[in-house]
């Protein structure tokens, strides 16, 4: 799969979500600074991902980015 910025449709696609609760949801973690948003297309800060792994470190909080099934 291609990593790097992606649209909301691409990210609702892969995470069997819809387009609006994906724009929703990174709505917020751009107010966070965690995802940026350029002409359409959303990536992850890289200061928040751990080499090697499909995750976010947010402080306390690490957050898998995996989807199951």
């Amino acid at each position: 799969a291609k990593s790097g910025p992606l649209p909301v449709c691409e990210i609702a696609k892969r995470l069997r979500a819809t387009d609006s609760g994906v724009s929703k949801h990174f709505a917020v973690l751009r107010d966070a600074g965690i995802v940026s948003n350029h002409y359409g297309l959303y990536d992850i800060d890289r200061r928040f991902l751990v080499p090697g792994e499909s995750a976010l470190e947010l402080g306390h909080v690490l957050v898998r980015l995996e989807v199951n099934g």
